[in-house]
């Protein structure tokens, strides 16, 4: 059983967008304050279990602290497109660097399987949009991507919650 979820995604985005930019990011960027973003990040992620999370079958996963965000692929949530071709920035280096700027800026939909990481913004203590979702390429057509970790803008996806039965049949894993 699989839904889609991405209005779920696009609430929990403004939550925390707007819990940031008006409670936080002031203070936190007047101050360099690091423990302010990490008192953000419970919030983040209690807002996550709130939002997402909420009645979704057993196998739903949470969403990594912000220090952590990285790490973790949520193979549950499949990032998909209703659009044939999906624009993405892809990390030159696997594991990701910092770098988003592999030569491929685009797959066709149908040939790749993209799993949630995190939301992503470029500035970590000031104004934030969570413009993105940080993703893990796990199936490719191109196998140079497969493992890769890639920027895809919100505005592009759709975000399916598949269940571990689904998951594991589909073959897909960490990628790392």
């Amino acid at each position: 059983m699989h839904m889609d979820i991405t209005n779920r995604f696009l609430k929990f985005r403004e939550a925390v967008r707007h819990l940031w930019n008006v409670y936080f990011y002031v203070d936190a960027q007047r101050d360099q304050d690091w423990d302010l973003r990490d008192a953000f990040s419970v919030a983040y992620v209690a807002l996550f279990e709130a939002i997402v999370m909420y009645r979704l079958p057993e196998g739903a996963l949470p969403i990594a602290h912000l220090w952590d965000a990285d790490t973790t692929v949520l193979d549950c949530y499949q990032v998909s497109s209703g659009s044939r071709e999906l624009p993405l920035m892809i990390a030159r280096d696997s594991p990701a660097s910092g770098y988003w700027d592999h030569p491929i800026s685009s797959v066709l939909t149908s040939t790749v399987d993209l799993r949630m990481i995190s939301l992503f913004d470029w500035d970590t203590l000031g104004f934030r949009d969570f413009r993105y979702l940080r993703v893990r390429i796990c199936r490719a057509d191109n196998a140079d991507l497969i493992g890769r970790d890639a920027l895809i803008d919100f505005a592009h996806c759709d975000i399916i919650f598949r269940t571990k039965e689904e998951t594991q049949q589909a073959g897909t894993s960490n990628g790392g």
